[in-house]
């Protein structure tokens, strides 16, 4: 009876640890999963996506709304001003007017940095700024001052927005997703990217693959800007990466720019257009976005 007894039990027992195996099996492939997800993206991020994004963020209702929000702003309370551009290139005639909200021809571009060079005005990187920012000392950066932002990492950037820079002798800072880096014709080379650097500009993190942050967890979050930082600094790197971050869409709330701060970062800038102020938040900087629309940039400056 004994002998049997304990026949009877194997089954049991063997049961049991299997039970507990496959448990152990399942709750690791579902922590990997969440841990080790990735985003995709199929093609580069296009001027219709970037507007859809912006839209979304700042509840738009109309193409013209971004415009009419910078209307807003009062441009008499403080020293300097944060421009935002994406593709420097000839608008087509098969551009949307959505996609056309973020095109600058290389005139109105050089224009406009020519206005800026020729009436005293002074390009601040952006690292400079949000140091001074964060020590609460803004008294060494120069009245005419502005700082110039890309994002995204189109390779008109190089070919058209660089000259234009050099001739001025001014610098920005290029927000790039390197997703795109070497894979597109669209896209930047790590090789202009190296030569932007090797010219005075400054490379910084804008995710790996232009995402929508506040839709995302936050182990996913920090693997898409990790994985960009790495990435950056192995093509110019650490002393040409700006410590600092651009929000895709401009999108964040508190909890991404929890994130971004604890990751290290010295500070980040959305899209919400507005003067610079000592009440800013330091991790969502507003700035100007600029289309093709040269009377509203010499606006900004008057």
């Amino acid at each position: 009876m004994l002998e049997m007894k304990n026949h009877q039990d194997k089954p049991f027992r063997f049961y049991h640890y299997l039970l507990i195996i496959l448990f152990f099996i399942i709750t690791f492939f579902i922590s990997y999963f969440l841990t080790h997800a990735i985003i995709k993206r199929s093609n580069p991020v296009s001027s219709d996506e970037e507007f859809d994004g912006f839209e979304k963020i700042m509840n738009a209702n109309e193409l013209g709304d971004l415009y009419e929000q910078n209307q807003i702003i009062d441009n008499s309370k403080n020293k300097i001003i944060i421009l935002g551009y994406h593709q420097i290139r000839k608008i087509k005639n098969t551009d949307s007017q959505k996609a056309k909200l973020f095109i600058t021809s290389p005139e109105t571009f050089d224009k406009e940095m020519s206005y800026l060079h020729s009436n005293g005005y002074h390009s601040v990187p952006f690292s400079e700024y949000v140091d001074d920012f964060n020590s609460g000392n803004l008294k060494g950066i120069p009245e005419k001052s502005f700082i110039i932002t890309f994002d995204d990492g189109y390779v008109s950037q190089y070919n058209e927005a660089l000259p234009v820079l050099k001739k001025n002798n001014f610098s920005g800072t290029f927000f790039i997703y390197s997703y795109c880096v070497d894979k597109y014709p669209i896209c930047l080379t790590s090789e202009e990217i190296k030569t932007l650097a090797n010219n005075g500009m400054k490379i910084a993190n804008h995710t790996l693959h232009h995402v929508y942050l506040p839709e995302y967890g936050d182990e996913l979050i920090k693997k898409e800007v990790n994985l960009n930082e790495e990435k950056l600094i192995s093509i110019v790197g650490t002393s040409s990466v700006e410590n600092v971050f651009a929000y895709p869409y401009g999108a964040n709330d508190g909890r991404v720019r929890k994130i971004i701060k604890d990751l290290g970062y010295s500070g980040a800038v959305g899209v919400l257009p507005e003067k610079e102020s000592t009440t800013t938040d330091i991790y969502n900087l507003r700035r100007y976005l600029l289309g093709n629309d040269l009377d509203f940039f010499m606006s900004l400056f008057k």
